[in-house]
């Protein structure tokens, strides 16, 4: 029922609710009336007139004075206005009631809408290709609901000076605060706040402590000027009085549910992208003589270091050990980042391991002998590797049982590794009198074997299938070349083997293996042409395989289930291992760091694929600002730069289509030229290699962009990826659920539309170095 039409009607029966001939009273009043709308009203009278305990604070929301004014206990602040609406709606009900809250609130609304209507500006029209921009390392985010709360502060300075201001919102993880004097400060500047007015409200004896916070950000309002803090101390006792503050007052004060809300979002997308990136972070000391301490893997970049295992041991470490690593240092300290090729070659009775970096084979004038002969192997890999310091620095309180882990305070630099599709401009460099056995010098050679620690994100326990030791005759088909050999142990989904002579079949190839010798004592299962993947190299022609169809899935995990079953003291079981590892919060803390990339999340509008969140991670990535040269808003990012010229539809809708579960959808290499026109404009063109009628074209091209305007280098991933984990985000979303559960709901349609990313890597440096050097 619409209650606007009786506002007349029910003031005048408000006044009289206490008359002992009320009803009658009603019914004169409401004459004519149904008796269903008589009892509505009665019924909105009776909330009307229920005492209130919410206080009114306009203090944040009008630009006019605020004067404090104390009655029944309670403490307003209110404007001129304001304050005359709260006497005369109080004279109407005799005390604080809702009717009296709601009259201000209404007034307060009126009088915005007033302000709103006169400075009314005409917002251009959102173009369609812009994105929200996130900042998914969540390094500096607040963790903790926000409760709208103003109260006077002081703000020590570091020379000395103090400044006061006024709370707008408060959490156990951080404070915004408001004042009108305008202070220069530095982002991260450590603050010391005191909390005045709780002092005097409540008796506490932690509230006379100076309280440490780190400066975020800050911000400007008019004539208000905002600084975003993050807790930075350590009192246990500030952060429990806070907590409890926040929750005996919640029903008073509104909480930032929506901005909880959008934490949530960028939590989950965090753990999205963590959990399925394609670079592997690499962590190391160049203090030590084995600077290589620890690399994080996943689901999708683990298949890097299957492609640098090879002889029995993982080939990372002799790309960063004590003689390369300096010279790697030496050459990313400019440009943090240089290319690296590998692969593997076989003699008779041993495979080598071979990789080098861009300046490791400019220098020795190797790169168009080693590329040639390279390339033509199916070992075949390049990978574009970042290079930067990096000193940990705890971020989150851990309970004491959770100490620092030695390995991280001794890390100095934070390495990546992101593969790439080999697409590099021809090299005119001449091969001249070089041999082949010249890039030998590039062989890995091990002394011994290295300690090396893998740790696993988001993994509480690494857990993998029994394995049972078993020696049967097998072969195995690659392309048409038969080899035999013997299974060496056994799981349900997996096969370590021994082959007779040694072979060259690269990491990921799909072979076919027959257990000829298996199949006498079982007719029911088929087992030949089996599909099995390889998985990694092991010492003396040893491989690893792993089942890659459904079919042979089906088959081996039945047959060697009953077989295990059947036999139970034939087969000597191999128990599971478990790696101790840190916690799944501290290694997604140090994995925030190595967050290198721009990548853009892809969900579904209508069916149809749209780029629906930015991430980068620093606001002064090389790419932050190609990406934002059609936007002035800080809070979204322009993706038109690899949209345009109908990339869109090359690029993701077309791959897309193909409808592939999981993986790598499309690659490319995208070469940007960004200028002004007359009107200073931006004019963005984007073009990829099938794009140029020749090789001089695209040289041409690029030298023209790079001299007469902005020119960039593209590396373009899409790839499909798992659904988002709502698990991830189950105590956030139990929170917002107690506020607003109707954006419980929103939250979880927005993510499960989430169902590909795309990774930016910036090969613009590389690029022209690569030009340059030809």
């Amino acid at each position: 029922m619409d209650f606007k039409n009786y506002q007349v009607q029910i003031k005048e029966l408000i006044s009289l609710r206490n008359e002992p001939d009320f009803n009658d009273l009603l019914d004169r009043i409401l004459f004519g009336e149904s008796n269903s709308d008589k009892f509505l009203i009665k019924m909105e009278i009776n909330r009307l007139t229920k005492p209130c305990i919410r206080i009114i604070d306009l203090r944040h929301k009008m630009n006019e004075e605020c004067q404090l004014f104390q009655h029944e206990k309670l403490s307003h602040y209110l404007t001129a206005g304001a304050l005359k609406i709260y006497q005369d709606n109080h004279h109407l009900y005799g005390v604080y009631t809702i009717g009296v809250f709601e009259a201000v609130d209404s007034y307060i609304a009126q009088k915005k809408k007033k302000q709103a209507k006169k400075q009314l500006v005409v917002i251009p029209k959102k173009r369609q290709d812009q994105c929200d921009l996130l900042c998914i390392s969540q390094r500096y985010e607040q963790g903790a609901p926000r409760m709208f709360f103003v109260s006077a502060v002081d703000i020590l300075l570091a020379d000395g000076k103090t400044i006061k201001g006024q709370t707008s919102n408060i959490s156990i993880s951080g404070v915004k605060i408001k004042f009108q004097q305008k202070v220069e400060l530095l982002d991260g500047a450590s603050l010391q706040i005191i909390f005045t007015d709780l002092q005097l409200e409540y008796q506490e004896a932690i509230l006379t402590n100076e309280i440490t916070y780190q400066l975020v950000k800050q911000a400007d309002d008019g004539n208000t000027h905002y600084l975003y803090l993050s807790y930075a101390d350590n009192k246990p006792q500030f952060i429990a009085f806070i907590r409890d503050f926040v929750r005996s007052n919640q029903h008073k004060y509104k909480i930032d549910v929506h901005y909880f809300y959008q934490l949530a979002k960028i939590k989950a997308l965090n753990h999205t992208y963590l959990s399925q990136m394609s670079a592997l972070p690499i962590y190391l000391d160049n203090r030590s003589a084995s600077p290589f301490l620890f690399a994080l893997k996943n689901s999708v970049n683990k298949k890097i270091l299957n492609e640098w295992h090879c002889d029995g041991f993982n080939q990372l470490p002799m790309l960063f050990n004590e003689l390369r690593l300096p010279q790697l240092l030496a050459h990313t300290k400019e440009k943090s980042s240089t290319t690296v090729y590998c692969f593997t070659y076989n003699t008779t009775n041993k495979t080598y391991f071979i990789s080098a970096s861009e300046e490791e084979l400019v220098e020795k004038g190797l790169k168009k002998l080693f590329i040639d002969y390279g390339s033509s192997k199916k070992s075949w890999r390049v990978y574009h590797l970042t290079l930067n310091t990096y000193q940990y620095q705890q971020g989150h309180n851990y309970n004491i049982t959770d100490p620092v882990p030695t390995v991280f305070e001794r890390t100095t630099h934070i390495a990546t590794l992101q593969p790439l599709f080999y697409t590099a401009l021809s090299h005119n460099e001449s091969s001249g009198n070089k041999e082949l056995n010249e890039i030998n010098q590039f062989v890995h050679h091990f002394q011994k074997e290295s300690d090396v620690q893998i740790f696993t994100l988001f993994s509480s326990e690494q857990r993998k299938e029994p394995r049972y030791l078993y020696k049967s005759k097998l072969s195995l088909d690659n392309e048409g070349r038969n080899y035999t050999g013997e299974i060496i142990d056994f799981s349900l989904s997996g096969l370590k083997i021994k082959l007779d002579k040694i072979t060259s079949i690269a990491v990921s190839t799909v072979v076919t293996i027959n257990l000829f010798a298996l199949q006498k004592v079982s007719q029911k299962h088929p087992l030949s042409h089996l599909g099995y993947k390889v998985i990694r190299y092991g010492p003396n022609n040893v491989l690893h395989l792993q089942v890659c169809d459904s079919k042979t899935f089906s088959i081996c995990s039945h047959f060697f289930y009953l077989l295990v079953k059947n036999n139970p003291s034939h087969f000597k079981c191999l128990p599971l291992k478990t790696t101790p590892q840190p916690s799944s919060e501290r290694l997604s803390e140090i994995a925030q760091e190595a967050l290198y990339d721009c990548v853009f999340f892809i969900g579904k509008d209508a069916g149809l694929p749209n780029i629906k969140y930015a991430a980068i991670d620093k606001v002064d990535h090389p790419l932050h600002k190609l990406f934002s040269l059609h936007t002035d808003n800080h809070t979204e990012l322009n993706y038109y730069p690899i949209t345009n010229n109908q990339l869109h539809e090359r690029l993701l809708s077309q791959p897309l289509k193909q409808d592939k579960a999981e993986g790598i959808l499309k690659e490319a290499l995208i070469y940007v030229k960004a200028s002004k026109d007359r009107n200073d404009k931006w004019l963005i063109n984007s073009f990829l290699d099938s794009d140029f009628h020749s090789e001089q074209e695209k040289i041409d091209f690029i030298i023209k962009a790079n001299k007469k305007a902005n020119f960039y280098a593209l590396h373009y991933r899409l790839s499909s990826i798992k659904p988002v984990c709502l698990e991830s985000i189950k105590p956030e979303i139990r929170t917002i659920s107690r506020f607003a559960i109707h954006l419980t709901k929103k939250l979880e349609e927005e993510l499960s539309t989430i169902h590909a990313i795309i990774e930016i890597t910036d090969r613009t440096s590389d690029m022209m170095r690569n030009l340059e050097g030809r």
